[in-house]
């Protein structure tokens, strides 16, 4: 089913094809020349392109890209405890996650233009966590990426970061079936969960004012 976002919403162009959202919770009122804040969360597994459809996303709607990992990434380099469990493909505590994300999702960027999360929530605690944070700001859609297991290995051998080797690619995939899977679930009951193509080796730009392939499950 068609999912649509209140307009003034979309540009004219798409560099991915807009996706339909469903409408969001009510907000504090906007000028009339503020553009609508979009709030979106990316989900999928190691390799999926969550952080390329991420950036693409934040060029479009213009919501400020939050990548978790990154975030990690820039606390670790002077932690070398949390750099050596990230390189094994295991998830870092929790309470540093939400103490990281939820930092984040308070500065102004996102308080005016939303967010493009990608990344998080990666357990069922931190969704817990963040539906509780969200309950008066909202979430427009989670946008699931699927990808085959094939295509998967393919993108991780290729992107050639140091943590990408075959062991922490099949750690990182069973931590995200037992673990990450779950949150996606609850999520389909509770908000629109979009599905974009991405299963193809290169991923194909649309050109502007082409449909989208995009579906709600």
């Amino acid at each position: 089913s068609s999912l649509a976002l209140p307009k003034p919403a979309l540009p004219s162009a798409s560099v991915l094809a807009a996706p339909m959202l469903p409408p969001a919770p009510a907000a504090e009122p906007r000028a009339a020349s503020a553009p609508k804040a979009v709030r979106l969360i990316m989900m999928g597994p190691p390799g999926s392109g969550k952080t390329t459809y991420g950036k693409r996303l934040s060029a479009e709607f213009g919501a400020p890209h939050i990548s978790v990992g990154e975030l990690l990434r820039a606390y670790a380099k002077d932690k070398p405890e949390v750099a050596a469990r990230m390189q094994t493909g295991e998830l870092v505590d929790s309470e540093l996650v939400l103490r990281l994300v939820r930092e984040r999702l308070t500065q102004p960027d996102v308080q005016e233009r939303g967010y493009i999360l990608d990344g998080f929530p990666r357990r069922l605690n931190e969704a817990l966590a963040m539906e509780e944070w969200m309950a008066g700001v909202g979430v427009d859609a989670v946008v699931h990426l699927e990808v085959s297991h094939e295509e998967l290995m393919r993108r991780i051998s290729a992107r050639g970061r140091a943590d990408d080797t075959p062991e922490t690619f099949r750690n990182r995939m069973k931590v995200y079936r037992d673990q990450t899977v779950p949150v996606l679930e609850r999520f389909k009951n509770s908000y629109g969960v979009l599905e974009p193509e991405v299963s193809a080796p290169t991923p194909r730009p649309t050109t502007p004012g082409c449909a989208p392939s995009w579906k709600t499950p």
